[in-house]
């Protein structure tokens, strides 16, 4: 939601790997805000690690997108959520 109360619809990206617990605890979070996630598993896409550390600045996985927007890791979820930002 933005500022103005705007639902903003768009997809949510998780880039992840198997048995990740943070990449686990993110999409767990997102799920029970009820946000749909499209879950990548960049063990099956390797091409997609130089690009992610391109975008973000970080080498590590279970970094989320909002559309084309930067959303951080789980940890910047997790205090997103705390915050009620989401």
């Amino acid at each position: 939601m933005v500022e103005d109360g705007t639902v903003m619809r768009g997809r949510v990206m998780v880039y992840s790997v198997p048995g990740c617990p943070h990449c686990i605890q993110a999409k767990a979070t997102l799920s029970t805000l009820g946000v749909p996630v499209c879950d990548v598993d960049v063990n099956k896409h390797r091409e997609l690690t130089a690009r992610l550390k391109e975008l973000t600045g970080h080498s590590v996985v279970q970094q989320i997108f909002f559309n084309n927007l930067y959303v951080g890791n789980n940890e910047d979820l997790q205090n997103l959520v705390r915050q009620e930002t989401l």
